[in-house]
């Protein structure tokens, strides 16, 4: 009976792939605290310490070594994990989303193999230009595995990313999310498309320690979407953050969030609190732990 059962989470998997026709990605939390703080707005953050994640374009002008980790559970269940490093123009990093609770169960409601999904991308990014401007380019691997069933998928995928500083006020950023794309390619024959994404954004330096954010997304058959924020160095080791950020499940929602970093030397804690619905509502803590070796 357990095979039968096995057998039917297959044929299960198999119709919703070939329902799904674009993969869901956990990019947007590899982000980190400090970018959920300001509403998800990255394009323009150079002082972060994990640009494969943000704006890797930035790798061109930034030289000293950094790593960085974000950790939590989603939906209570799903382990969260996404890490960094940096050293020189070269970033590496690794997301990682892992369930290991619950059991396939027999006709007779007896305990069978135990369910194990694994979703992982690793990283890959470079950046070359100047002070005033780079450009960017980040290899993905994405790999998925369902233990349980024995089926598993694997894609690749190809980025790209600028940034142009008009001055010490005005800076801008752009990125090309899956701009050459595998697709992800399951073990049952079945591809689902990895969806090519467009991002500008700007960032305004209004006042000598308050910048302001302002970004959009374009992607196909998703209507455009806003993000942005304000930061506010509040002194040399505390930094707040607040913003706004639309979702489009069944209806366009914008939501608000906010967010506080604190330095002490090398070392940054960036907290965000962010209440949107994208993720079923689960994830509304976030914390990112960062080093960076200044010489």
């Amino acid at each position: 009976m357990i095979k039968r059962c096995l057998f039917i989470g297959v044929l299960t998997l198999c119709l919703l792939a070939e329902e799904t026709k674009q993969a869901y990605s956990f990019d947007l939390l590899a982000r980190g605290a400090d970018a959920v703080a300001r509403g998800g707005a990255y394009l323009t953050s150079a002082e972060n310490a994990q640009p494969v994640f943000q704006n890797y374009a930035f790798l061109s002008s930034q030289t000293e070594p950094r790593a960085s980790l974000t950790t939590f559970r989603l939906l209570n269940e799903v382990g969260y994990l996404a890490a960094a490093g940096t050293l020189g123009n070269f970033s590496f990093g690794v997301l990682n989303a892992q369930d290991s609770s619950g059991y396939m169960r027999d006709a007779e409601n007896n305990l069978g193999a135990r369910i194990s999904y694994q979703d992982t991308t690793f990283y890959g990014a470079c950046g070359w230009g100047a002070e005033n401007f780079g450009l960017g380019t980040r290899l993905k691997y994405h790999s998925k595995n369902y233990s349980a069933v024995d089926i598993s998928a694997s894609g690749l995928a190809l980025d790209f990313s600028g940034f142009y500083r008009l001055d010490e006020r005005w800076q801008f950023g752009a990125a090309v999310n899956n701009a050459v794309a595998s697709g992800l390619r399951w073990s049952t024959g079945l591809t689902e498309e990895l969806p090519r994404t467009y991002e500008l954004g700007g960032r305004c330096r209004t006042l000598e320690n308050l910048d302001l954010y302002a970004e959009t997304t374009l992607q196909e058959n998703i209507p455009q979407l806003w993000r942005g924020g304000a930061e506010l160095a509040a002194g040399e080791l505390v930094t707040l953050r607040a913003g706004f950020c639309q979702t489009k499940d069944l209806l366009l929602v914008t939501n608000f969030t906010a967010g506080i970093g604190l330095r002490l030397d090398n070392v940054s804690l960036e907290y965000a609190y962010n209440p949107t619905d994208d993720l079923s509502g689960s994830v509304t803590h976030f914390f990112t732990l960062s080093y960076r070796l200044v010489k």
